[in-house]
Order: C-alpha cells, then structure tokens, then sequence
C-alpha cells in the first residue's frame, strides 16, 4: 500500500451511504440460427447452433459503503479505511456456440464515479486469482484536479473528458492510487487506451450523455469497458437520524423516500472470449468471477449536506407534513413517495424456532402500509429489504426458510401506530448564525440507491450443432 507522511490532519464528516444492491438472476436458452442455408436448386442440410447459456448472483457480501475518504491520515501515516464489497456472478454456456459474456452494471452516476472495481476469478484452485487491474472509474472519465494528484490520496475531478480530441488517448491504471488492489498474476497494471466522451452541459438538470470506452489486449483476450452516460429516473432513500425527546436513546432512522432524475451509468464489461471457453476435454463452459468494488472518495452530494430545520421554515413545515402523508415534494423540488424505518428486536419464527429480527414498515403515500423482513437472503450475504405477505394473519417473507411474524405483534410496534413519527424527535444542531441569531439544523446520515448487476451473451463463433 502506498503512503506518505503527511503532517496535516484532516477532518471528515461521519455519514454513510449504503448502496442497495437489485441483483437480477436470468436463465434463457433457445436457439440461434446460425449458419443456416437454403439453395433453389435443392434442400442443403445444416445444423442449427443450440444457445443454451445463463448466469446467476450467487452472493453479495455487503450492501453498505462507508461515506469517508478511503485514505485517512493519522498519526504520522496513511491508513487505508476501505473495505471491498464484492459481488459473485456465475455464468455457464451448455449451448453449442462459443459465446462472449458481457457484466452490465447500471447506477447514478456519484456512485460509480466513488468505485475502483476488479474482477478475480472464483473457481477451484485459481479462486481469488485477479484477472484485470484495478480500474479507478472516475480517472477514465474526467479530469483530476491538478491540486489532488500530488500523492495527496484524496481527490477531486473536474470537466469531463473528450478523448476523440485528447492529445494522449490512454491510460495507465498504474497512476491511479491503490485502494485495496489485489495482487496476482492478472492483476499486472495495464495501459488502456481511450475513445469517446461525456457530455454534462452547466446547470442543474442539465443533459448527460455520451459514451467513453476503455481497451486493452488483443484478439480473444480483448477486454473492453464501456460507460454509456443519461439521464434517468430513480428512487432512493435518505435517512435522518432520531432520539427520543428528552432523552440520548436512539430510535429507528427515519428514511425519506424519494424519485428524482439523476446522472446515470450503463456500464459494459466484455470479457474476453478466451476466458469462456470450455476447458480441455469438456464441451460446456462456465467462469465464476468476483467483482471487488472499493469506496474511493467521500460523497457530498446536496441530499447530505445540513438543512435549515428552524421552527417555521420551509424543511421543519416538510418534515410535519411528512406525519400526515401530505407532504409530496422537498423544498428542492424532489418528489417525495413515502417514507419508512426499520423496527429492530421483533419477535418472529423461522424453522420453528423462536427468533427476534429486524422489519421495514413502509409508507407510500395514498396507499396502505407494507412490511418488507430485512435479512440475508443466503448465508455469508449482506442484508436486503424482501417482501412480506399476509397470510392468514401472519406476516410470511420471500424465499427459502421464510420468517414468520404475527400481523399483530406488527401493528402493536410504536404504541400501535408503527407507521407515525414525532419530528421532535429528529436529531437536531444548533448554529449560532451571529451573536443574536441562531439556527436549528438537521443533517441526512444515510443515502440508498438500487444498483444492477446483469450478464448479456452474444454469440462468438458460427459453429453448427452436431
């Protein structure tokens, strides 16, 4: 790891920003009709291909992400404070063409810019053995300000970059910082070169668009990495946090459920054919790979910035609308769907046994409330938000070894009004503007956006069935 011996010290914001993980499994198989021929003079007898291929997430390790600068510095050295998140896609191709898959991720913008991804292999004997570099997302798409590039291991990005008319059109990944790199043979620092461009035109709401791609290698052990920029509508969640009044005990945050049009990705990962290939004496092929993601930077974005929550004022009027479902928009203009928070502790069965949990009441406005069970959904998994159903009185989740809860234990929560809240219980600064005013502040501690982990095939070869 790299460090310096800075002699300053540096003061971050204690927040977080959790990333929920939408992971979507797909099996299809069929046929493609390849190489199929027809003459007029008489039938040509030819095989048709079969394309039988599918993949699966078979685990997410973590769905949270600390909001602070992967570097600290501290006591006359650099400490490294991230931790890799990871997400384990299988693919197998049982269809008789060669195929190339392709990882599709999608997600806002401030959140894959914040990410240094690399993938390792996950099988057997080469498990966790790297097969590309790590790639620093934000340094392929804009410009690193000069002032944070001087070993400083924060930093910050300016305009984005159009490397159709860029004097160097490529990349070394050995000049972006080490965040947790994974050493191996595969994971040698690569010279990636560099095509296309972002467009963000000034202001707020302004379009985002445009593509930028990323290449290295040749022939079947070509990698490419394609981001693909728009403008899209997403919800998401910001959490504030909450005491009871009078008193330091904790209560369970309060998330604001929101829909806003965002900067966003599609990225693109061709993998090179090479790695899909059947092995030696086998007719199907199949890769496992692990996707590390680590935290690079620490977010700032408006929604965890301080809000003037003064008695009267436009943010204090929003959060009292909030109990009686009335309120639809922030005073940004945000729409505003509902909101919800987690109850911890309650008293459930699994397997039959006796178990406590932790549930989600959730509150979408003009429509009655829901409860969604807040667990792994497989051992060694981070912890998802799945639906519950009513049935027969119960409360039953989603998925294997469902966990079971009395529809009255639920609606006893909270004084028998799980789905209310007192504002004066939010957690609340005082800032003293000059020496006779003062303001009452309120800070988000939480942000979530969903993210999509997807695998696309396209067919590689011509080969008929036999």
């Amino acid at each position: 790891m790299k460090r310096n011996a800075k002699t300053k010290r540096r003061a971050y914001a204690l927040t977080r920003y959790i990333a929920l993980l939408l992971v979507v499994a797909l099996a299809c198989s069929g046929v493609t009709f390849a190489r199929y021929a027809h003459s007029d003079r008489g039938e040509l007898a030819q095989g048709v291909a079969q394309f039988n291929a599918s993949y699966s997430i078979e685990s997410v390790n973590s769905v949270t992400f600390g909001n602070v600068h992967y570097w600290q510095y501290y006591s006359g050295a650099w400490l490294e404070q991230g931790t890799a998140r990871t997400v384990r896609i299988h693919m197998t191709n049982a269809g008789d063409t060669d195929l190339q898959p392709t990882l599709h991720f999608e997600g806002p913008a401030e959140f894959w810019e914040n990410i240094a991804l690399q993938l390792t292999t996950a099988d057997g004997a080469s498990a966790n053995d790297p097969v590309t570099p790590q790639i620093v997302f934000a340094d392929l798409l804009r410009a690193r300000d000069e002032s944070t590039a001087n070993n400083d291991h924060t930093f910050a990005y300016g305009d984005y970059i159009n490397w159709d008319s860029a004097g160097n059109k490529t990349i070394s990944t050995a000049d972006s910082d080490d965040f947790g790199e994974l050493s191996g043979d595969g994971a040698a620092d690569m010279t990636l070169t560099m095509s296309g461009g972002i467009v963000k035109p000034a202001g707020d709401g302004a379009s985002f668009s445009g593509s930028v791609t990323a290449a290295w290698g040749a022939g079947e052990d070509a990698w490419s990495v394609t981001f693909s920029a728009e403008r899209r509508t997403v919800d998401y969640s910001v959490g504030f946090a909450r005491k009871e009044t009078n008193a330091n005990n904790s209560l369970p945050a309060l998330y604001v459920d929101c829909t806003d049009e965002v900067d966003y990705y599609s990225i693109d990962i061709a993998l090179p054919q090479s790695l899909f290939l059947p092995a030696a004496g086998e007719t199907n092929g199949s890769l496992s790979l692990v996707a590390f993601m680590m935290w690079t930077n620490s977010l700032s974005p408006v929604e965890l910035l301080r809000y003037d929550y003064t008695e009267g004022g436009a943010y204090h009027t929003f959060f009292q609308g909030l109990t009686s479902g009335t309120a639809t928009t922030t005073p940004g203009g945000i729409v505003v769907t509902g909101y919800h928070f987690n109850y911890n502790g309650v008293a459930a069965t699994q397997g039959g046994e006796n178990i406590s949990t932790t549930v989600s009441m959730v509150r979408r406005f003009g429509q009655a409330i829901s409860w969604q069970h807040i667990a792994s959904l497989q051992l060694g998994d981070g912890l998802f938000a799945h639906d519950m159903e009513l049935i027969n009185g119960n409360y039953v989740c989603t998925g294997g070894n469902p966990v079971t809860i009395a529809a009255t234990t639920l609606a006893a929560l909270n004084g028998g009004n799980p789905e209310l809240f007192d504002p004066a219980t939010l957690v609340t600064v005082t800032e003293h503007t000059s020496e006779t005013e003062t303001t009452t502040e309120i800070q988000a501690s939480e942000k979530s956006y969903p993210l999509v982990f997807r695998v696309l095939f396209t067919q590689a070869s011509e080969l008929p069935a036999v």
